[in-house]
């Protein structure tokens, strides 16, 4: 995550960092993207109408969404660190069928304006599984399996969800 993505000075809380459409199929590793007073960010990532593979990402401080998928919109997100994002980490709408997983999830959707941690609008497809939703109850979580992911009660929560055992 050496490679750091800010939008320019001079851009809104409604600007987008990464935009992805069209019908792109593209494979995205080991970046962040930052938003802060001095930058503000609107959304981290939006896919729409396109087929992403983003392995590990870091985004923070979008106050739109972390992570938004669009109609169309589908791909992998693997091994993402989505952390202290005043909108929600992840915003799936209708016709979007994302898989999220091996990611961790920490203090995200903590503006007043934030709908929620993780949006999903009817007629989206999300799949979620072995993520790590830091200081999140999982019956907050709308569409995401308590008993796919790993939800820790304090916010300190490993970067990585520890291993089970067979049974």
């Amino acid at each position: 995550r050496t490679v750091v993505l800010r939008l320019p000075a001079g851009s809104t809380e409604s600007d987008t960092a990464l935009a992805i459409t069209g019908g792109a199929d593209v494979a995205l590793s080991g970046f962040r993207i930052i938003g802060d007073a001095a930058t503000p960010l609107g959304t981290g990532i939006s896919v729409t109408n396109a087929r992403v593979r983003l392995d590990d990402v870091e985004i923070t401080g979008a106050s739109g969404a972390a992570l938004d998928f669009g109609a169309g919109g589908a791909g992998w997100v693997v091994a993402a660190s989505v952390h202290d994002n005043p909108g929600p980490a992840v915003r799936v709408r209708a016709g979007a069928s994302p898989s999220i997983v091996h990611s961790v999830f920490a203090r995200n959707g903590t503006s007043a304006a934030a709908p929620g941690i993780v949006v999903s609008e009817p007629g989206s497809r999300a799949t979620f599984a072995d993520n790590v939703f830091a200081g999140t109850r999982p019956e907050s979580l709308a569409g995401v399996n308590p008993l796919t992911n790993w939800f820790p009660a304090d916010s300190t929560a490993r970067s990585t969800p520890p291993r089970r055992t067979p049974r």
